[in-house]
């Protein structure tokens, strides 16, 4: 039932708007399939984000499914998602002081 309820998703037949992005909600039910070997090739097409517009979070999981699901283009596609992962986050400064009592000189 549970893989039934997320190509439901996928599908776009069941939406929780309450939820975020319902193209958020899509790339997540095709990673689930993807790791329960459900997903199909045509799956992707469905999800209808781009990598781009992917929080991080999504971005890795959408990095991974495509090694779960036969598809010609599956190194096109992780290689797009990966071109838009952050960089490292470079720090500068002194370290945030995060207690009410006046910083130490």
């Amino acid at each position: 039932r549970m893989v039934e309820g997320l190509k439901a998703v996928l599908d776009g037949r069941v939406r929780h708007e309450s939820y975020g992005d319902p193209r958020q909600q899509r790339l997540v039910a095709f990673a689930a399939l993807a790791r329960a070997g459900e997903a199909t090739p045509a799956m992707p097409g469905q999800v209808g984000l781009a990598a781009q517009d992917m929080p991080t979070s999504l971005l890795s999981d959408y990095i991974a499914a495509p090694d779960r699901v036969p598809l010609a283009h599956a190194a096109a596609l992780k290689a797009r998602a990966a071109g838009v992962l952050p960089s490292p986050a470079v720090v500068q400064g002194p370290p945030p002081h995060l207690s009410r009592a006046p910083p130490p000189p």
